[in-house]
């Protein structure tokens, strides 16, 4: 900060008074009893040159200034004859200002007069004198005219007598006349109410008496009648002391003393300081802290050309970056200017408030992406749910909740910036391949489930689509909601076999021998209704004769028909068949004849029966050439050791059946 110092002499304006007089009444007692009267002046120039470079306020020249009381010129009573002057002597001649001057009656002394203090040079600001010193006060018999400038230049003679200056409490007036004689100050009371500057009716004890009383200048104005209180000067008649020769009355009455000497401390050069207080943008802000002179200072702040900025409060705000000036002008007139720099931070942006619809089968994305301006990755996230990715704001529609979240940049700075997005969700569009697959000629059947119009690519608008079919056909379809446009794309399929089916088991070609029979089961997968070549209608026929056997029925979309089976006979011999059955297993879990089987067969095409054991329980339903039996009950149960039965019934492949029985002994211990 730089510094500029004015030590200039100048004219003290006063800007809450209009008086311009060296003498001002600051308090005028009629004491408890008799004549203990007293009247206080202070010393108020309000157009002294101050000197800024002198640490003491200027000094008036009061010789020849007249206390009177009433002349007539404010009524006929308490006219004493004569007046009283402050005379040449050379403490006069050089009364520092806010000096505060007692003189008081010490033929009859009021008790609350401390005593005479007759030093400019005590440091106290004040001077108590009797009236009867005769180098001090001079006497002038000569009882004044009843007009405001009515007092002789000659006829002074040494000394004082408060005879002349009696105060009446019936109605008297306490007076202060210039060196031109005329009155310039005055306070009257009671009957005494003509010309009046400062007037009350009464005192303390008395609607229409001044006895016991004291009356005080208690303001910043001396000649507003306002400022002027009534008090008492007589404790056992009223309670209270309001007496205070050679002090301040109250703090009101010291702060208007103060402006005129400083509190009657020594005047230092003013100082001006400031506190400044960067902010953003243009919300900067300075409050001057300035010393010295005499306090009442006001403010002019300007920028680095000294243009005023138009405020002169002493805090400047709404400033921007920059070089900027303080002249600060204390009470008196003394100046101090000081450069300081303002130093503000860019505001951060935080975007712009958006709104966002989102699928709900959109993968996750970053809020931060969808807000205008130049958002601070410094920034954070608040909202309906804690979002992932952190500046960034990662939005997960699978798990995060709608709603509105707000990014906030420049935390921790004086002014952060907030912008909100707004999230709904919104289910996308589906497409529903409702019939896709038709008989040539035939309907296929499209839909949407969409919240707007869906376009097909062969024009149609609507959410279902029919279309006939007679060759394999792309459709594609457009449509949208709040979360987006979508492009579906499918394919209608015309039937060129039909879907359904018909087939045998056995096909193909199959030799029999005289008097055999073969089972033909016929395999339907949709319920066709169908018909054999030979006119039955059952799944299963019996063939023994030779010949061409198929099945027929109606499918989906044409004829179905099924394998076909070719019967002849020929002459064959009797095919042997054989089978070979343990009698004893081990299932001890040694992988070594672990379980009971048929161990080899010929010439057989099935086999089934059961296990039981000595009481006849069933241990075993068996069930196929491959079956076997691992030695455990039908519930799981490991049977014990010994002997068990089997009874199986044997079918070969010309389908002749066998019985064959016999025992197993069971054994975990081999």
């Amino acid at each position: 900060m730089k510094r500029f110092f004015a030590a200039l002499f100048f004219i003290f304006l006063c800007l809450n008074a209009v008086f311009g007089q060296i003498l001002i009444i600051n308090e005028v007692s009629q004491g408890v009893s008799g004549n203990k009267e007293y009247v206080e002046f202070v010393v108020a120039d309000t157009a002294a040159f101050y000197d800024c470079g002198l640490t003491a306020p200027p000094c008036a020249d009061i010789r020849g200034w007249i206390f009177d009381d009433n002349s007539g010129y404010h009524g006929s009573s308490g006219v004493a004859p004569g007046a009283i002057r402050f005379s040449n002597d050379p403490l006069w001649s050089c009364v520092d200002l806010g000096t505060i001057i007692v003189i008081y009656n010490d033929a009859d002394p009021n008790p609350q007069i401390l005593g005479d203090d007759l030093s400019t040079s005590d440091g106290n600001c004040v001077l108590i004198a009797p009236i009867s010193n005769a180098s001090l006060f001079e006497t002038n018999s000569t009882t004044p005219g009843a007009i405001a400038c009515s007092y002789p230049p000659a006829g002074w003679t040494p000394g004082g007598n408060w005879s002349s200056v009696t105060l009446a409490n019936g109605g008297d007036c306490a007076r202060v006349v210039d060196l031109s004689g005329c009155e310039v100050f005055s306070v009257c009371w009671a009957s005494n109410n003509l010309n009046t500057q400062i007037y009350f009716s009464g005192g303390s004890t008395s609607g229409s008496s001044a006895t016991n009383t004291v009356y005080y200048f208690n303001g910043i104005d001396p000649s507003d009648q306002s400022n002027w209180t009534i008090g008492c000067a007589d404790v056992p008649a009223c309670g209270v002391e309001n007496q205070t020769p050679g002090f301040a009355n109250n703090p009101a009455n010291a702060n208007f003393i103060a402006q005129f000497n400083n509190s009657c401390m020594p005047i230092s050069p003013i100082t001006a300081n400031v506190i400044v207080s960067d902010d953003c943008g243009c919300n900067g802000s300075v409050t001057a802290a300035c010393t010295g002179s005499i306090p009442g200072y006001t403010y002019n702040w300007t920028d680095d050309s000294f243009i005023a900025t138009g405020q002169t409060n002493a805090t400047a705000t709404n400033l921007c970056s920059g070089d900027y000036y303080l002249i600060a002008t204390s009470l008196i007139g003394c100046e101090d200017t000081i450069q300081f720099t303002v130093t503000n931070i860019p505001p951060p942006s935080a975007g712009t408030d958006n709104t966002i619809i989102a699928c709900t089968d959109d993968v996750p994305f970053n809020l931060l992406d969808s807000l205008l301006g130049t958002p601070d990755i410094t920034g954070g996230w608040t909202g309906p749910s804690i979002l992932a990715g952190g500046y960034l704001g990662t939005f997960n529609p699978a798990s995060s909740n709608v709603g509105t979240y707000s990014y906030t940049a420049g935390t921790g700075t004086p002014c952060p910036d907030t912008a909100n997005i707004s999230i709904t969700l919104d289910v996308p569009p589906l497409f529903l391949p409702i019939l896709d697959s038709v008989c040539p000629g035939d309907d296929a059947i499209f839909a949407t489930a969409s919240n707007n119009t869906t376009l097909w690519s062969n024009g149609h608008t609507g959410d279902t689509l029919f279309i006939p079919v007679f060759t394999d056909t792309t459709f594609t379809a457009s449509t949208s909601n709040g979360c987006g446009n979508f492009q579906f794309s499918d394919t209608a399929y015309a039937y060129s076999e039909d879907p359904f089916d018909l087939s045998l088991s056995q096909t193909g070609s199959l030799n029999l021998c005289p008097g055999d029979t073969i089972r033909v089961i016929v395999h339907n997968n949709n319920n066709i209704n169908f018909i054999w070549n030979t006119g039955l209608i059952n799944d299963t026929a019996t063939i023994s004769d030779p010949g061409l056997f198929y099945t027929s029925g109606d499918g989906l979309c044409f004829t179905i028909y099924s394998d076909t089976l070719i019967v002849t006979i020929s002459d064959c011999e009797e095919p042997f068949t054989n089978v070979v059955i343990p009698n004893i297993f081990t299932p001890n879990s040694d992988q070594s004849n672990d379980v009971f089987r048929i161990v080899e067969h010929t010439n057989l095409a099935n086999a089934t029966g059961q296990i039981i054991n000595r009481w006849g329980q069933v241990m075993k339903i068996w069930n196929g050439l491959d079956d076997s039996w691992n030695g455990r009950t039908l519930s799981g149960e490991i049977a014990p050791d010994g002997t068990y039965y089997y009874f199986l019934e044997l079918i070969d492949l010309q389908t002749k059946t066998t019985s064959k029985t016999g025992s197993i002994l069971l054994t975990r211990s081999e």
